[in-house]
Parts: C-alpha cells; structure tokens; sequence
C-alpha cells in the first residue's frame, strides 16, 4: 500500500511542513468515547505486526499558494482526534521526563512538526479547528493538566474535545515511557491514510457531492451544506460560497448554545425550516436533501442559486429563532415585554414541534425590532394552542390537524391567500389560529382531559405535561403575591451537586399507603390529577409514605420551610374536606371511619382539581373562543355509590 500517506506525511515535515483549517461550515467535533476507543485499539493492534494499516481519507482543498492553509473538506474528526492525541502524548512524555523520541527527534520539534509552528507570541496551530473550539484544542495540546472546570465549555464541540482528552489521559496513563515513544512512532509512521487535495472549487464541490452518497452517517443538515457547497463552485457562485461559510458558522453556533447536537435534533430543526419556506406537508416522500436538489436541479443555474440563498437565510434566521427560544435563561424579574411573556413557556412545553413552523414564519415575518405587540399576541395564540391541543394531548396520535398548522405557516410566510381570497397577514393568521382552537381544542375538551371521569384507566403520572402544569400553577400564584420566580427554577433538571434543589413530582395518596380508605376507590384517588404536586426531592424522600392529613398539617412544613404555595395552601383545603363531609354528617374526625376517610379524601381531591381546573381555564384562556369570561367548574366524586369510581363534572360560563 504504498500509495497511503502516513500522519508524518501529510504533515508535511518539521521544516514548513502544512497548515490546515476547518471551515466553520463543518461540523464540529462529535467523536464519541465508542470512536475513540475503536481507533484506540487499531493503534494498539499496530504494535503486533508491522504491516501500515488503512486508517481512513483525508481530503483538503489546496492553499491557492504556498503560504495558505488548506482546507479540510473530509476527515476533520480523524485528523482532530490523531493530532489531540498527539498532543496529550507529548504532555505525557515530558511528565515523564522524557524529551526525545525514537528517532532522535525532540518533543519541541515534535509539536513544531504536528501542533504548533513558530516563537512564542508568533505560534501558529498547525490544525485550527471550527466552531469557536481552537482556544480549547490550543490548552488541551499545550498544558497537562485540562482545566475544564476553569474554563466553561463554550458548545458541545468543546465538551467533546474534554472527553477525548481525559480518555486519551486515561489511556496513556497505563503505558511506560518507551510504551509511549513506540505509540508516537505507530501514530505518526504506521497509520496511513490517502490523502487527496483538489485544486479547483470544482472539484472541491464534487467531493461534497460524493462525500454525501458513500453511506457516511451525515445529518441531514450536513447534507443539506454540502450540497450548497457543491452547487456554488460547480456554477461559480462565489456570494453563495462565502454566504454559506458566514451563515453555517452562526447556524452552528446557535445551535450548539442550546445543546441542539444531535442529527435527530438537526433534522427537527431543518423541517421547521423546510415546512416553512419549501413543502407543508407533514409527511415529505423525500428528506430534505432529496428535495432541495431535485427543486434547483429543474431550475435555471440562476434561479437556483436565488433560491438557495434564499433558504440559506431562513436556515440562519431560524437557527437564531430556536437559540432565543431554547435559551431558558430567564430573567427573575416580573415586568418583562409582552413576546417573551409568551416565549419563556413555550420553550418549557414538552410537545413542540406541531407549531415550531409557526413560531419560525413569525420571526421571519415579524422582526423583533418592529410590530413587538403584533407578535405578542400572535405567540400568545400559539402557545395556548398549543398547550391545549398537544400538551393536553387533545391531539390524536395519528394527527391530520397538524397538517392544517404546517399549512398555515407555510402559506403566512409566502403571503398567500386562504380559502377565502383573503392574503394570510398577521391579523388574518390569528383568526385562523382561533377558528382551529375553536375547531379543535373547545373548552369542554381541555375541562376533560385535566378531570379523570369514572371510565378512564389514564394515571396523570404518565403525562408529560404534569410537571410544567404544576410549574405554571405555581408561577400564577408567586404573580398574585407580586413576587419573582420563574419556570426555569421549577423545571430545573437534578443537579448531582444540589439535589433537594431539584423539583419532584409527588403522590399525596401515596403509591404505598396506610390511609384507612376503602379499598375500590385507592386506584382511582392515586390517579387523578388531584394527587400531585411538585416538591422538593428531599422533603419528597423524607415524608413521602405518611397519610396525607399527616403530610399537609405538619410534615411538609417541618421538612421545607421554603414551601411552594401550592404545598402551603393544602392544609386549608383539607380543613375544607373535613368540613364538608363531618359538617353533613354530625361526625368528628377522631370518630372517622373507613368511608368517611375514604370521602374526605375525595373531597379533597375534588377541590383540589377544582382549583387546578380553574387556573387552567384562566391561564389558557381565549377569549374569543371561549367567551369573555372563564368557565366555572364542579368536580364531585364524592357522591357516588361504591361501585363508582370517578368525578362527575358540571361547568357553565361565568355569569
């Protein structure tokens, strides 16, 4: 195989040897610990026979002369990881105090050769990665100890760069010093890989082109790049070139700030994008990809090249759209403008992607810095719709309606006209907004799904939505009081550090009980939405298998005396409970029995949902939709004969 460059080679010698880069359009550094260990064991391997072994392609566009820095358009992730290596294998060496190498060579002129070019205060990388990384890479090849913790990561990259470090740390830590000095020969001399520069932007774009139809395991929204950049050389359309360049690296940066990585996420995100600007349909015959090239490969080379700049822009846009969506870096104070009012919840609901497209459109259309109350209240449409219909779960799973949605942004961004002739502006999209709240998210179907009625077997533990439910409820009681306070501390995720910070959803009739009820209706009162609330994880551990009278008279306040409200107004509904049941009855709670706990307990949950019920007709309401005025509403489950599981519900427009 004597056509295989080795590490040495591409190098390019200790003397001016070469430089390379890798565009911001690329994707960063996304190895994983599986792909470093592979490459590990290949290495390890090595040192058993002597024969080179294949280790993969690099390809990089050559300098336009002999100063430049080529390009890296194939391999970036191999040469980074090889080259990171290399550097903590250094480190290691010298550690160890050994400064010269197997073949004479010494460990300064080494990193001269592989890292970093030049005097101090004149030092050159000899690979500058992508994405905001090189100040990372820089430390991790030229100091031992990896100060992570001193140095926030700045995106995933970042992150990704820390592992391979500590995991080549950890690798190298179990070899001598001569086991070290032959790992640099086996990496440096016996890796070989070809290695290919292409001279013209030509050729560079059909190496995009057949980087995409090998089988590699691109995201789409890599495909989708790689094209563009294949279409703008082999046409000559430089301002494409450079706009995606300046575009991809503001993409990524975007999307990395928010821990969008994945190619799943990616691929989220390219058909909010898509659905807006190319095809509504919510079920596409073909990716992305497919389609955009099939759509200019019709097209006059000029029109195309309008059209993908066109699409390059909504993909910037969007990706700033998402980044200040996603952000949850909420500001505790409680005058903030009308958007983000607005904003700050949707980023919390856990089913989104039925009206991203819109919340895209409407950025696209609307500004921020014009028409802030116009886009106020059309988010605000949004976020109700979609609170009501899929964090409800009013949705069905097989969901035509989101077609209806898909649809409506799409044509919104396009200024088309509805069924009626009528242009589709922002006035136009809020009625549409409302007809389909009207059509399919009515008042009496949010009441349903928030009250658990005698025939359902649905356990509001499974719903995805009970926490930022909860949350929300919480938020309007703190508003009441004029206090601060926000989602993202309620939804905070466990911090290992700090647990009894982390916000934990809780059975009041607990899952393992001992409250003296009848036996028929347990089931049912652990189920409802009644039972829960959000509590601190440790008072959750440490008072979690009491009776509830016990839990909401003293336990609670005695394990946290920084209680929710929603925890602290318990005690008032329970006396409530107790009142209603004993006060009929001419009863005593000391003198309770079997079924007057049991309807104690149900009263209890009864106003509870009550009080939830009405929260939720107020926060999610439209007024017009549902009236001017929330509905009230009556939950009784107490009533029932024992044979009848469930809450019979009575609501009416307020008068």
């Amino acid at each position: 195989m004597s056509d295989l460059y080795t590490l040495a080679d591409i190098m390019g010698g200790m003397t001016q040897g070469r430089f390379f880069s890798i565009p911001d359009y690329q994707r960063g550094y996304s190895w994983q610990n599986s792909h470093r260990e592979d490459l590990l064991d290949d290495i390890g391997d090595l040192a058993n026979h002597q024969a080179m072994h294949f280790t993969g392609t690099i390809v990089a566009a050559g300098p336009e002369n002999a100063n430049d820095t080529f390009s890296v358009v194939d391999g970036q992730q191999r040469l980074t990881t090889l080259l990171l290596l290399v550097g903590r294998l250094l480190l290691e060496l010298e550690a160890n105090d050994v400064f010269t190498l197997n073949n004479g060579v010494g460990l300064e002129a080494a990193r001269a050769q592989y890292l970093v070019a030049g005097s101090i205060g004149n030092a050159v990388l000899r690979l500058t990665p992508n994405g905001g990384t090189a100040t990372r890479f820089e430390r991790l090849i030229s100091k031992h100890q990896i100060d992570s913790h001193s140095r926030p990561s700045q995106n995933k990259a970042d992150d990704n760069l820390v592992d391979a470090a500590e995991q080549f740390d950890r690798w190298l830590s179990r070899r001598n010093p001569e086991e070290l000095c032959q790992v640099f020969d086996l990496v440096t001399e016996r890796l070989g890989f070809l290695f290919y520069s292409p001279k013209n932007t030509l050729e560079v774009g059909l190496m995009f082109e057949v980087i995409n139809s090998r089988g590699k395991p691109l995201s789409e929204l890599e495909k989708v790049k790689n094209f563009l950049i294949f279409y703008a050389n082999r046409h000559g359309f430089k301002k494409l070139h450079a706009q995606v360049n300046t575009a991809w690296s503001r993409i990524l940066t975007s999307l990395n700030s928010i821990g969008l990585t994945t190619n799943g996420e990616e691929q989220g995100f390219l058909r909010a994008c898509w659905v807006v600007f190319g095809d509504p349909s919510p079920r596409p015959r073909n990716p992305v990809y497919e389609t955009l090239r099939l759509r200019v490969g019709g097209m006059d080379k000029n029109q195309g090249c309008e059209l993908l700049q066109e699409f390059v822009e909504v993909l910037e846009y969007a990706a700033e759209t998402y980044r200040c969506l996603y952000s949850q870096t909420e500001n505790h104070a409680l005058s903030v403008d009308a958007e983000t009012r607005w904003l700050r919840p949707l980023a919390f609901h856990p089913r989104l992607a039925g009206v991203l497209p819109l919340i895209v459109a409407l950025d696209q259309k609307e500004p921020g810095d014009r028409n802030l109350e116009v886009r106020a209240q059309t988010l605000e449409l949004i976020e109700k719709l979609n609170f009501r219909y899929f964090v409800l779960g009013i949705a069905p799973r097989a969901d035509s309606s989101q077609a209806e949605l898909f649809d409506m942004a799409h044509r919104y961004f396009h200024d088309e006209q509805n069924a009626s002739g009528n242009v589709i502006d922002n006035a136009e999209l809020q009625t549409m907004l409302k007809g389909f709240i009207g059509r399919q998210a009515k008042v009496g179907s949010v009441i349903k799904h928030l009250v658990l009625e005698a025939d359902e077997n649905w356990d509001f533990y499974d719903w995805n939505g009970l926490k930022f439910f909860l949350a929300s409820y919480e938020q309007s009681q703190r508003e009441k009081r004029k206090e601060g306070g926000s989602l993202a501390a309620l939804l905070r995720r466990r911090d290992p550090k700090a647990y009894n910070d982390f916000y934990h959803l809780e059975h009041l009739v607990a899952q393992h009980h001992d409250e003296g009820i009848e036996d028929e209706w347990v089931d049912y009162l652990q189920r409802r939405l009644g039972n829960f609330i959000l509590l601190r994880e440790g008072t959750n551990k440490a008072v979690s298998a009491s009776r509830v009278e016990e839990k909401v008279s003293r336990k609670y306040r005695s394990s946290d005396h920084t209680m929710l409200y929603q925890v602290r107004e318990l005690e008032s509904v329970w006396q409530a409970a107790k009142k209603y049941t004993f006060s009929a009855d001419g009863l005593d709670w000391r003198n309770s029995t079997t079924g007057s706990r049991t309807q104690v307990l149900q009263r209890f949950g009864d106003l509870r949902e009550e009080e939830l019920v009405r929260f939720a007709l107020s926060r999610w309401h439209v007024p017009a939709v549902d009236g001017e005025s929330p509905m009230t509403v009556s939950v009784q489950s107490t009533h029932r004969r024992s044979n009848e599981y469930g809450a019979d519900l009575q609501y009416a427009k307020a008068s």
